[in-house]
């Protein structure tokens, strides 16, 4: 696949955007680690991987994605940080079954099972979109109280979905042409 998604956050990222890697004996952190998966096309950027070594071999790795809120009542957080793990197994050839979501509104890390079915849906969705881009039939943006901390909102512009019907109308008198029916 040629075309690349690209897989980002919220807006809660000034302090991991900020740090540099940190090094310990036995422990790393890279802060906004570029990711990318050419088996899913999708490329992005880790707040948090946690890279742990015994005898200068990579023991363990575990993505920590960063949320200004809460826990939601979906699954988006978790595909998320599903996509992640998938690039880091690809790019740095490991298994990953557990990553984090921490939440800045409850202060917790909570540990995510990257289960099979998890990894499904994340594949799914990303063929998904694949196939929309190349089919040229994207969904309309839906507006909803979330999308006022997406990073995306200025790409996606959901606002514009609102009342498509004046924004149609609007362009035809711009254009000076007729109203497009809908």
């Amino acid at each position: 696949m040629e075309n690349y998604l690209t897989v980002k956050g919220d807006l809660f990222h000034s302090r991991v955007d900020s740090y540099p890697t940190e090094k310990r004996r036995e422990f790393r952190t890279e802060f906004s680690m570029p990711i990318y998966s050419s088996k899913l096309g999708i490329t992005g950027k880790t707040d948090i991987v946690e890279i742990r070594y015994q005898n200068k071999e990579i023991r363990e790795i575990c993505p920590v994605e960063y949320k200004s809120g809460k826990p939601k009542h979906t699954t988006a957080d978790e595909a998320q940080l599903c996509a992640q793990v998938l690039c880091l197994e690809e790019m740095m050839g490991v298994d990953i079954e557990v990553g984090y979501l921490y939440y800045g509104k409850t202060k917790r890390r909570i540990p995510i099972e990257i289960s099979r079915s998890l990894r499904e849906e994340v594949t799914h969705t990303a063929h998904k979109i694949h196939q929309m881009f190349q089919e040229e039939q994207l969904p309309p943006p839906i507006k909803k109280p979330h999308c006022q901390s997406c990073s995306l909102k200025e790409v996606c512009l959901p606002g514009l979905s609102v009342k498509p019907k004046a924004v149609r109308n609007w362009i035809s008198k711009f254009l000076d042409q007729e109203v497009i029916p809908l």
